[in-house]
């Protein structure tokens, strides 16, 4: 018998054809989709499989950025740290180790900026729900911080004599904030 030799056109398509059929089983298997023999014919098999790989490319392709971005990333960030770490060796001056250091001069600052924050901001529902506004300046504060003699408290918390107030002069104090806190449970609970 003579043997009918294959072109290279007609291998390359019978190899592609296998290829798709190999897809299309280990899919049906992963997914565990049971599918008798000869429910469909091997072309119609290779077409969907053709179809299925060209609509999954879209999503293969943005799967394979993500992970190139996250990996990127990583790396960036790492080669951002080390490049930190040998400016602040070379610059210890420059660096301000803890917020503390940073208002040793004007310790009021921080209450100020946390006060203004939480009226500011969407989020805080409490402050949202009564409308509390926050009318004071930094001058304020400090004027506050030497009336009440916060810096000899252990730990000083800024406080609404009126919690359905807002933010002025004649409604903060300065308190200890064990005892801001027993006040807040005790309004809670009204």
């Amino acid at each position: 018998m003579d043997e009918i030799k294959e072109t290279a056109q007609q291998k390359y398509y019978r190899i592609h054809r296998e290829e798709c059929c190999k897809r299309v089983r280990d899919y049906r298997l992963k997914n565990r989709v049971k599918v008798r023999m000869g429910y469909k014919k091997s072309y119609e098999l290779h077409k969907d499989a053709c179809l299925r790989s060209a609509r999954n490319w879209k999503e293969r392709h943005k799967e394979e950025v993500r992970i190139w971005r996250k990996k990127y990333n990583k790396e960036h960030k790492k080669q951002r740290a080390e490049y930190g770490k040998k400016w602040y060796k070379e610059h210890p001056d420059k660096r301000l180790k803890y917020n503390k250091e940073r208002y040793l001069d004007r310790p009021w600052m921080p209450y100020f900026y946390g006060a203004r924050y939480r009226c500011n901001k969407k989020g805080f529902k409490n402050y949202e729900s009564k409308g509390i506004k926050f009318l004071m300046t930094r001058e304020d504060f400090k004027n506050l911080w030497f009336r009440d003699k916060a810096c000899l408290m252990k730990r000083p918390s800024i406080d609404r004599k009126d919690s359905k107030g807002h933010y002025i002069l004649e409604n903060c104090r300065f308190i200890e904030l064990r005892d801001n806190q027993l006040e807040g449970i005790k309004n809670r609970w009204k």
